[in-house]
């Protein structure tokens, strides 16, 4: 395998902060909000108190005006981001099931 093919983009879709999908509002974890790092048509980068096991399937709850879309994620990785008296904060990544159509991959 050459380095140049380890390195290639291997992402479908276009990666964005959140601020620039202003139809959503909220995203949550069953229940609970977390943060969104950033989003695509085909997954997202999140942050939450909760460890999330790769290879783990969970449901979003994604909150754009006044509807709400459930949609699967598949955890891709989990690491700790940061740790404070405050508690713990991890950073995951997860693919959709199913491509999201709020997110648009040319904007």
């Amino acid at each position: 395998m050459r380095a140049q093919d380890v390195n290639e983009e291997r992402r479908q879709s276009r990666r964005r902060p959140l601020g620039d999908v202003p139809q959503i509002v909220e995203v949550k974890l069953e229940s609970d909000p977390v943060k969104v790092v950033d989003i695509s048509k085909g997954g997202l980068r999140l942050e939450s108190p909760e460890r999330l096991s790769p290879g783990a399937g969970v449901r979003l709850q994604i909150v754009a005006g006044t509807s709400t879309l459930l949609i699967r994620c598949r955890i891709l990785r989990c690491q700790v981001k940061s740790l404070s008296a405050g508690g713990v904060v991890y950073q995951a990544a997860g693919r959709f099931e199913k491509p999201l159509p709020l997110v648009e991959d040319n904007a």
